[in-house]
This record gives C-alpha cells, structure tokens and sequence, in this order.
C-alpha cells in the first residue's frame, strides 16, 4: 500500500513542478472563487489555511479576503521536532501572531499532494495534517484545495488517515461523503 502512494505522490509532484507560476496564479483564482462560493465556508467565521509553498494552490489573496471579510484566520506552524502542527492566528499586518490552542477553528482547508473522491489524501508522508485533523473537533470541517489533476481514482487509506469532507478543484467541488455514502450503497460514481 505504502508503494501505491508513494508511487501516486512521485506521478502528481512530478507533473505538479512542471507548471507554469502564470497558470498557477491562474487556476488558482479560479479555485478561490471556488471557496468563496462553498456554503460551509461563508458560515465559517474561524478558518485555518495553510501558508502556500512552491507549486501548491496559491492562498494568500483568499487569506486577505478572508480577513477583508472579517473572518479570523489562522495558519499552520510546523513543530518538525514533536512531528506535530501548531495554530497560529494570522493578524492584519502580514503576520502570525502567538501559537493558540485552536478550538475556535470551524474549516480547514487542507493542503495536499494527492486527493480522491472518497476524502482520502496523500501529503508528503509525515503524518503532521493526519494527527492535527483528528486532535480537532468532530464538527470542524475539512476541504481540500487542489489543481484538478491532483484528483486521482482511488488512494488505498490506512487506519490513521483522516479522510476529509470535501475537495475543491478548479472545475469541481467533491463533497466525499456522498460520494462514500454512494459507494456503501453499491452505486457507481
């Protein structure tokens, strides 16, 4: 199973670090619109977004129209040495501010190498986004935001992934439960 993603996340970072920053940029504003659009995020008034690195979906314009929005923002802050993430409230200045416990934490809009329908998803193999997911709360909710090639058929899950409950791309929204509650019921997607 661990050769299937690692294989899955070779194949996606591949055709991940041959893009274009323009279509980046690009796509990536379409996937915002995306976001700003989805019914759970508009009722969120606490988001955690991650800080957006090299080839990843760009969030720093949908963190400062969150915050022009008047929403609480707060980003991520790896400790590398307890494998671990820690939630820091982004301030108006540009800046994150001290580590917070996170509780208020409503959506977390997860960062990602690979996603499929049913919620699963491949990060670079650490684990960090796997625990912190399952520290928080049962009714914070948790999107994917993904360059629609990131979307894969199916990625084999162990007991300790945390599958979460939507993905958005440029072209879709994928709200994974349905799509496992179709699965259980023995419908094709």
């Amino acid at each position: 199973m661990q050769n299937d993603k690692d294989e899955i996340r070779k194949r996606i970072l591949s055709l991940r670090n041959g893009l274009d920053d323009e279509w980046i940029r690009d796509v990536s504003i379409q996937i915002e619109e995306r976001v700003f659009e989805d019914k759970d995020f508009l009722e969120s008034k606490n988001i955690l977004f991650y800080d957006a690195f090299k080839k990843e979906v760009q969030t720093r314009v949908m963190i400062k129209r969150a915050i022009d929005m008047k929403k609480r923002v707060f980003l991520p802050v790896t400790d590398f040495k307890n494998k671990n993430i820690l939630v820091s409230e982004f301030t108006n200045k540009g800046e994150s501010g001290e580590v917070v416990s996170g509780n208020e934490i409503e959506i977390v809009m997860v960062p990602g190498v690979a996603f499929d329908e049913s919620g699963s998803r491949i990060g670079f193999g650490k684990g960090f986004y796997d625990r912190f997911l399952y520290r928080l709360s049962g009714d914070v909710k948790t999107i994917g935001i993904a360059f629609d090639f990131q979307v894969v058929g199916k990625i084999p899950a162990d007991s300790h992934d945390f599958i979460i409950d939507k993905v958005i791309t440029e072209k879709r929204v994928i709200d994974c439960h349905k799509h496992i509650t179709n699965l259980r019921r023995g419908e094709t997607i």
